[in-house]
């Protein structure tokens, strides 16, 4: 039984070593290893964890449609998509929140909404105020296209999704914008809870 325990554990793990870290980022980690308490191979796997472990992460480097529609997003916005991964939003611990609360388990879940959603995103991108952003994060469609999702959903969902996520907007707005995806969809409007 230890051996295949063993095996599993060899399968489920494996070992990586990193070179050429510049000085800089060396430091970096070393201080903030040294703060956390944490060694550096530790601070260092929890990190890359974080970041590959992350299914809406992933899809946005990775999805050639999340690129497309960020480009269509970009042309109805007139604003330019940024190089770097998107991080202003669509972080991990928020990721887990959207993957919770939608029941996403894989990336086909993910292309699927995307592909549904398609249809609804140019109202949402007309919803956001951009003010004097020249630019737009990448993978700003997957997140209109998660919002549209919700809209989309049950009022329960609808509900949990502004606590847990879109708090930060007044709730008579959030609602009024759910209702304007709603009401393209040919749903009834959504109440707050």
């Amino acid at each position: 039984m230890g051996k295949i325990v063993d095996k599993y554990l060899e399968e489920a793990n494996r070992v990586m070593t990193l070179r050429k870290i510049p000085a800089d980022v060396d430091a970096a980690i070393t201080e903030q290893a040294r703060l956390s308490g944490k060694s550096k191979n530790d601070l260092v796997l929890e990190l890359l964890t974080a970041t590959f472990g992350d299914l809406l992460g992933n899809f946005v480097r990775t999805s050639e449609l999340v690129a497309l529609m960020d480009k269509e997003i970009a042309r109805l916005t007139e604003r330019k998509i940024t190089l770097q991964s998107f991080e202003s939003d669509l972080v991990p611990i928020y990721n887990r929140e959207y993957c919770r609360i939608l029941e996403l388990n894989n990336e086909d879940d993910l292309k699927r909404i995307m592909m549904n959603n398609i249809p609804y995103l140019e109202l949402r991108a007309r919803q956001l105020r951009y003010g004097m952003l020249p630019f737009l994060p990448k993978g700003i469609s997957l997140t209109l296209a998660l919002f549209c999702e919700v809209a989309g959903r049950d009022g329960l969902t609808i509900a949990q999704f502004y606590t847990s996520l879109w708090f930060v907007i007044e709730q008579e707005e959030y609602y009024r914008e759910i209702n304007e995806i709603r009401d393209a969809k040919s749903l009834l409007p959504a109440k707050a809870l």
